[in-house]
């Protein structure tokens, strides 16, 4: 019996618990609500170059177009307050997370919703919110570009489902790897083979999936810095999320290794007892009984008779 399978039990483990607290952060305001891909800052909306559109009536349209930069800034951040537009945004891997409080202030999480096949779209979501509050201003009118953001997220968003796929397999062949992973205490190439086809798995499967949301994360960043910081709204990424999952990916490449080598290691193992098996019957024979006889000891008696039969004649 081998003992040393429980370490890639133990690792298989953890690379399950890890991707499973990935896939189920920000389940509700109270769990893992850091662990993000991406996270949309708005607590600074206003706070830029503000091209605020015509409203048609001319009074309004001179004063706004006379006042300091300053000034509209703040009433845009303040008209996006009272209008529900929360002061950041948290993407995960199967919903979203909003809340209040920016770099001055500790963030706190009002709501969360998830579900599975979730994709991102902040300009859905706050026109929700503005919709929910009367609708009575949009996006646009807050000097939102929502048609060059929402092109842009639509082409990274169609891989968004397509990661949670990848995380759904990694889980369950790791899962896999833990059940079966103990019969490899049974010393067979067979079973070392069997676990290491599913670590294989695994790993792949944690591994597509953590390339996406690292990707996500950046392209998402990139995107939305470049096409909303002039209106005072900014993105970053979360290392907790990133260090979790790749440490996942990290776990089953060496549990894969680890399954490789012994499906090697037992093929030598068995070919070296099927030759020392050959060995030490090479030299019996079967008698009529069907037992194993000795060949040496057979001749050596042969031997015997022979003289004993030429003494004999003489």
């Amino acid at each position: 019996m081998r003992f040393s399978v429980i370490l890639p039990i133990l690792i298989s483990a953890a690379a399950f618990v890890l991707s499973i607290l990935v896939v189920l952060a920000g389940r509700n305001p109270n769990f893992m609500t850091d662990t993000y891909i991406i996270k949309l800052n708005t607590s600074n909306i206003g706070n830029g170059n503000i091209n605020i559109p015509d409203t048609g009536i001319a009074i309004i349209d001179n004063a706004i177009d006379n006042a300091p930069d300053g000034v509209v800034g703040q009433v845009v951040q303040t008209a996006a307050k009272l209008l529900g537009i929360h002061d950041f945004y948290t993407a995960q891997v199967m919903g979203y997370c909003e809340g209040n409080g920016g770099d001055d202030s500790p963030s706190v999480v009002t709501n969360c919703t998830s579900g599975p096949m979730f994709a991102f779209n902040p300009v859905t979501i706050m026109e929700d919110e503005l919709r929910i509050a009367g609708g009575l201003v949009t996006l646009e009118d807050l000097g939102f570009p929502t048609g060059d953001v929402d092109n842009a997220l639509r082409a990274l968003n169609a891989v968004y489902q397509a990661m949670f796929v990848a995380y759904c397999i990694g889980i369950a062949t790791a899962g896999l790897c833990i059940i079966i992973g103990f019969l490899g205490f049974i010393p067979s190439r067979l079973m070392a083979c069997v676990n290491w086809m599913a670590a294989s798995f695994s790993f792949l499967a944690l591994g597509v999936a953590s390339t996406i949301g690292t990707v996500l994360a950046v392209q998402l960043r990139n995107i939305i810095n470049s096409k909303l910081s002039d209106i005072g709204i900014t993105a970053s990424y979360s290392s907790m999320y990133l260090g979790m999952t790749w440490a996942a990916v990290g776990a089953m490449l060496f549990v894969t290794l680890y399954w490789c080598f012994s499906c090697c290691t037992s093929r030598k193992e068995e070919r070296r007892s099927s030759i020392g098996n050959r060995s030490s019957i090479g030299n019996r024979s079967i008698n009529n009984e069907g037992s194993l006889v000795d060949e040496k000891q057979v001749k050596q008696k042969w031997w015997r008779r022979r003289r004993l039969s030429g003494l004999n004649n003489q």
